[in-house]
């Protein structure tokens, strides 16, 4: 079974790319710098894992949430280490102050934005066909603060059943043909140009299931395919 993990995961990277492929929004497909190379800040990951109940309704799990963010955090070091860049970690404990919170808000709130006028149909901007977003320059103080260029920001949730949801699926499933949705798992990513404000690059992910991000594998297929399609 071990020798078919690679062989099974490489598989599901393939796929997922396949459906991913096009999703990927930019203004960029090269990195500039004001150093020897790009200096790449990485905020603060945003990552949460919930179970479902019987009834629907979700619970934030913090023992699968924390395993998750290691997962991913680690991922991401392995998938960034050989491309030319050099990368500095915001420390969330050390480092952060109001300013910088008020920032993560709202890289957070234009993502959120983003995502609703590009990815769903019903909510497209029709005076917005260009790919143009930018949080302003309050970026600069991040600039001069960390001696970087741009700013990559990454969510992610993922969502799972509990024992008695999937009881019930199976049940509903013989009885009905119907099984109440298992959960889904959503990934963005989005790169910032902390010398202008501009987001220069944005990815989406959203499938029924990109992988269980409590297992270091899957998170890494994942983040691959998030990831794919970043600037170098």
């Amino acid at each position: 079974m071990n020798k078919l993990k690679p062989i099974f995961f490489s598989c599901l990277l393939l796929i997922l790319a396949s459906c991913a492929g096009i999703s990927a929004k930019f203004t960029t497909t090269k990195l500039n710098s004001d150093f020897n190379k790009p200096r790449l800040l990485i905020f603060p990951i945003d990552v949460n894992l919930y179970e479902i109940g019987m009834g629907g309704m979700r619970e934030l799990k913090a023992n699968w949430t924390e395993k998750g963010k290691k997962n991913v955090t680690k991922s991401l070091k392995e998938i960034l280490k050989n491309r030319g860049l050099e990368i500095i970690y915001y420390d969330e404990k050390n480092q952060q102050d109001e300013s910088d919170d008020q920032t993560f808000k709202l890289i957070k709130m234009v993502g959120a934005s983003i995502f609703t006028h590009y990815y769903i149909p019903s909510r497209t901007l029709p005076s917005k066909k260009d790919f143009s977003w930018t949080i302003g320059k309050t970026t600069n103080l991040m600039k001069e603060k960390f001696k970087v260029d741009y700013g990559l920001f990454i969510t992610m949730a993922d969502t799972h059943s509990s024992d008695g949801r999937v009881a019930l699926g199976i049940v509903t499933g013989l009885l009905f043909g119907y099984a109440p949705p298992s959960g889904i798992q959503i990934g963005r990513a989005y790169l910032v140009d902390l010398k202008t404000g501009d987001i220069v690059w944005f990815n989406h992910l959203a499938k029924g299931s990109f992988g269980d991000i409590r297992e270091i594998e899957s998170a890494k297929v994942a983040l691959n395919v998030l990831l794919s399609e970043l600037p170098k």
